[in-house]
């Protein structure tokens, strides 16, 4: 058996009004109860934090994405990894889903992946994101079908991110997996 600590990364500094507000901490919630200053002082501590449970000698540390969400404070778990390669030593770190669906190209979230492994002598373990909405709302496109209809999990094995490489150097009316613009 193994463990793993996850960290979504919270926002807790939320207006004493919140519940007669705001239906949701995610979207639909304003940024300027934003602090940055507070928000420095949280990714200090959420990062000592995984960097603890490495030392606690959990087997995996997890971190994912989130977008405008004050449940989670992490629209690039790419760069808290990058951060965490640096901080650790023995745990994994895991990078539970990348968005390919709004990254534009899924070669750069594959680079970026694969730099992030080297930065962590080969502790990255990383997966793309379950279905989300721009996933299931997304028109299908030719190509791609698997990345739009299915999950973002579902364009690797289709081949999207496969043939990223050879899409480079396409032709101008070539389509990408991309969504459209």
């Amino acid at each position: 058996m193994k463990f793993s600590f996850f960290h979504l990364m919270p926002y807790p500094h939320l207006p004493a009004d919140f519940d007669e507000k705001y239906a949701t901490p995610s979207l639909t919630f304003p940024n300027k109860h934003f602090d940055p200053k507070l928000g420095n002082q949280l990714y200090q501590r959420y990062l000592d934090e995984l960097e603890y449970a490495d030392q606690l000698g959990f087997d995996g540390i997890a971190v994912n994405e989130h977008h405008q969400s004050a449940y989670g404070l992490m629209p690039s778990p790419n760069i808290m990894a990058a951060a965490l390669a640096r901080r650790t030593e023995r745990a994994k770190i895991m990078v539970l889903g990348n968005a390919i669906g709004i990254r534009g190209n899924p070669l750069r979230v594959a680079e970026e992946i694969a730099m992030l492994d080297h930065l962590s002598n080969g502790r990255v373990v990383s997966g793309p994101t379950a279905r989300r909405w721009w996933a299931a709302r997304a028109p299908s496109r030719p190509g791609c079908a698997s990345s739009t209809r299915n999950s973002a999990a579902s364009a690797s094995s289709s081949g999207c991110l496969r043939s990223a490489r050879a899409r480079t150097n396409r032709s101008p009316g070539a389509r990408s997996c991309s969504p459209p613009r």
